[in-house]
This record gives C-alpha cells, structure tokens and sequence, in this order.
C-alpha cells in the first residue's frame, strides 16, 4: 500500500487518502488512532479507527511526543481531500466511547498544557539572549538581589563544564523545582531539618525558584524604580522572566507525560544553536537501564544526538551526525573514545558511530542500541 507524506505543526495532524479519497470525516467527529510504528525520519504511521466509515493508515508528525503502540484521540477540526486534526487526549481500549477515568483526565490535560507550552519551547538562540539581557543588567540593579548572580552560577561557560557542574547545573534547570521542593518539605517533617530547603534557596540555587523570586520583585516598587533608573523597562523585565518560566514548565510536562527526565541543555555555549537532555530508566527482565540521551545543533558541526546507556556495569553508546563531514570525525576519533572509556575503568560493550539525515531536536526516542541484541 502506497502511504501518503504527511505535514503537521504543533499537535496537528493532516492526512490525505492514499487513492485521493476522503476519509468519511466531519468537522466535530472525535476518532482514535493507534501509533502502528514510528518511521526513521521520526514521523508515525497512524491506523485511524473514526467511528463511522472507512478508517485507513496515514502518516503524520507531531510535536507531542509518542510512542509505538500508543493510542490517541483526534479531533477533526477542518479539511476537505486534507483532514486536518487535533490531539486532543489519550485512549485506551474503547476510550471514546466511556468516561475518562481520573488518571486518563490528568493525562489529557497534562497533553493540552504540553501543546499550549509547545510555542514558548526556547531555542538554544532564544536563550542566549535571554540570559544575555540578565547579565547585560547594570551591577546597581543585579546587586538588589543576590538571585541574580545565582542565575549565572547556574549557567556556566562551556569550558568550565565538567561531571560535577554539569550534575549542579542540570538539577538546578529548573524542570526539577517541585521535586526538590517536595523532597526539603518531607525533610523538614520527618527529621525536623531544614538544610535541603535552606541549600534550594541558596548553594544550590534553582533556576525556576530564582524565577519565581524575579517575578515577586516587580511588586517591590523600591526594584520598579530602581529598573526605571536604570534605563530598563519592567515590562522587558517580565516578559524575560516569564519566558524562562514557560521554557522550564515546558520541559516539565514533557517530562511527567514521558516518565523520563527531559532539559534544555543548562550551559552558556557560544557555537551552541540548541542542545537539550533527557535521562530515562527502563525496567527489564534482566534488570534495570539508565539511558542518558543528548542531541546537539552546533554552529559550524551541525546536529549530533548520543545516547549512552547504562545496563548492569556496561556502558552502549550510539553517536550520529548529520553533517557527513562531522560523521568522519567521529569515525576518526572512534578508537580514541574507546581508549579513553578504558582507560577511566568502564565497561564499554559496544560504541556505534554513524550518519542520520535528519536528527530532530525535541525526540524523545532517538535511535539507540539495543543492549538485548
């Protein structure tokens, strides 16, 4: 069977008939459609299910993250020889037609927060500038408050980028703040100590908290004086800090829906486009394994994703590269990696290094290795 190409944006799904026929659709019809395989190119293959007529298999992309066996409501919201849908919630077996239990209602509104976010996701450019404006900021108006240099704390320069900044830097993006949060409140309860609390709101600052805590300023009329004098806007003000705010919950409910632990890259990086973190642990007959994944865009290399995972005591890495000449520098410097796991005392079983033609920042499946084969 012939599969029709499909273009989406957001979390809407346009399709055409494979022979040029509609799919006997109206405008209002909410169907389901069953995720039947996820394609190399990161596009799904949808077996459509409407409730009255012939349903069929299309191809679609999404920025909602998916996975292979999953089942979605859509809702028809336009089209004519192209059907055009929405999503809209999840499904499971006959879905549609029950009520939604408790958890599925979280579930669906969790996804409808995701696509409201999905437009405030900040580019690795994005960022740049925003933290750029904070540091720009005159030093009589940064030394009102000391959150603002516990933000450049929490952004340090590549070059001073190592296993423990990095560990600080990630856990402190902001997408962590509540769990952080919870954890301080059960120790304040259960042993009467308050130091988690204490290290969140001062060593170990949180970019999220420090957000938060920007915001409130603005209702200090002593710091709205203090902007006006110093030739800044507190409207730029608070539109710089609720973007950083709805990158960060952004990258939040992507994490709840996915069960995993999913960030912008927290790093001050002049040739970085955009770079993003996800950690994710996944149970086994044989056990438990942690997958680390990480996708780059790079100025002058292009894009590159890694996915290291961590199974028992051995380690699998798989490397891609769009840009072939990127590719032939890993191949080139293969060996070196190998040696220098190997040398650092860790078991690598297997490091793959290849080209990809398309890598697409915000998957959340890149292509790894199967540590079963």
């Amino acid at each position: 069977m012939q599969i029709p190409t499909i273009i989406t944006a957001d979390n809407i799904f346009t399709f055409l008939r494979p022979s040029g026929r509609n799919i006997s659709l109206s405008v209002g019809d909410v169907v389901r459609a069953e995720v039947v395989s996820i394609l190399e190119s990161g596009a799904l293959a949808l077996s459509i299910t409407p409730g009255k007529g012939q349903g069929g298999l299309v191809i679609a992309r999404t920025e909602v993250p998916l996975d292979k066996g999953d089942s979605v409501v859509l809702k028809v919201i336009g089209g004519e020889r192209e059907m055009r849908l929405r999503l809209i919630g999840t499904a499971g077996e006959g879905a549609v037609n029950r009520p939604e239990k408790a958890q599925g209602d979280v579930h669906e509104a969790l996804l409808g927060m995701l696509s409201d976010l999905s437009r405030f996701r900040a580019s690795g450019s994005d960022l740049k500038h925003l933290f750029a404006f904070f540091r720009s900021l005159p030093e009589s108006l940064k030394s009102f408050h000391p959150d603002f240099s516990r933000m450049e704390e929490l952004l340090p320069e590549i070059g001073r980028l190592n296993a423990q900044f990095l560990q600080s830097s990630t856990e402190g993006s902001g997408v962590l703040f509540e769990t952080r949060l919870g954890k301080a409140a059960r120790e304040i309860m259960e042993q009467g100590k308050s130091g988690r609390l204490g290290a969140l709101f001062g060593e170990e600052p949180d970019m999220k908290g420090i957000a938060l805590r920007l915001r409130d300023l603005l209702q200090d009329e002593r710091f709205a004086e203090r902007l006006l004098s110093s030739g800044v806007k507190p409207q730029d003000f608070e539109e710089a800090v609720d973007k950083i705010m709805k990158n960060i919950e952004f990258f939040q409910v992507s994490s709840r829906i996915n069960d995993m632990f999913y960030t912008y890259l927290p790093v001050s990086w002049q040739q970085l486009r955009e770079g993003e973190l996800s950690f994710r642990r996944r149970k086994e007959e044989e056990g438990e394994s942690y997958t680390c994944d990480l996708n780059l865009d790079m100025e002058a290399a292009g894009k590159v994703s890694a996915s290291v995972t961590l199974f028992g005591r051995a380690l699998y890495v798989t490397m891609y590269a769009e840009n072939p000449a990127t590719t032939a520098l890993l191949l080139a410097e293969k060996a070196g990696l190998q040696e220098r796991f190997s040398s650092a005392g860790l078991d690598l079983r297997a490091l793959n290094v290849g080209h990809m033609r398309e890598i697409r920042m915000g998957d959340l499946r890149p292509p790894g290795l199967n540590v079963k084969a």
